[in-house]
This record gives structure tokens, C-alpha cells and sequence, in this order.
């Protein structure tokens, strides 16, 4: 098991690696949020508290189609007031 300092040496060397291929800042500063909690909490499964009633809006990627996601926008107040 690595020790304080072990850990902290191969999380830079780890921050190191993903930036170098193109990872966000900020994704990769993580850490810091994983330090601030209890392990315990971190391996809790969460569940979700959130309850939709979405229906998810899908289709097949063609680049012949138009930009599909500006089109529910668009009409958003006619799919809220619909059943």
C-alpha cells in the first residue's frame, strides 16, 4: 500500500499522463473532492433521488440530418403543454 507520499507522487503522475493526452483541467483535479470525504461515503452506492417522467429522445447519427438537438428546443413550450 502506498503511503502519503507515494499516493500524492502517482497522482501527479497520473494528472501528468491524462493532460498530456488531452484531458480537461479540471476533471483531472478531482481529487481534491475525493480528499474532503470519508472513504465509507465514497463506496456507498448511491441512489438516485431523482424521479423522471422523460421520455428520452432518440435517433441514429446521420450527418445528412439537421442539428437534432435545436429542434426540441425549439418547440419546448408545445412538448410541455402536450400528453
Amino acid at each position: 500500500m502506498l503511503g502519503r507520499d507515494g499516493l500524492q507522487k502517482h497522482r501527479d503522475e497520473i494528472k501528468e499522463q491524462l493532460l498530456k493526452r488531452g484531458y480537461n483541467g479540471r476533471s483531472v483535479e478531482t481529487e481534491r473532492k475525493v480528499d474532503s470525504k470519508k472513504r465509507a461515503d465514497l463506496l456507498r452506492t448511491k441512489v438516485s433521488s431523482k424521479s423522471t417522467s422523460r421520455v428520452p429522445l432518440v435517433f441514429t447519427f446521420s450527418r445528412a440530418l439537421p442539428n437534432i438537438g435545436q429542434i426540441p428546443r425549439k418547440h419546448l413550450p408545445a412538448l410541455h403543454t402536450s400528453d
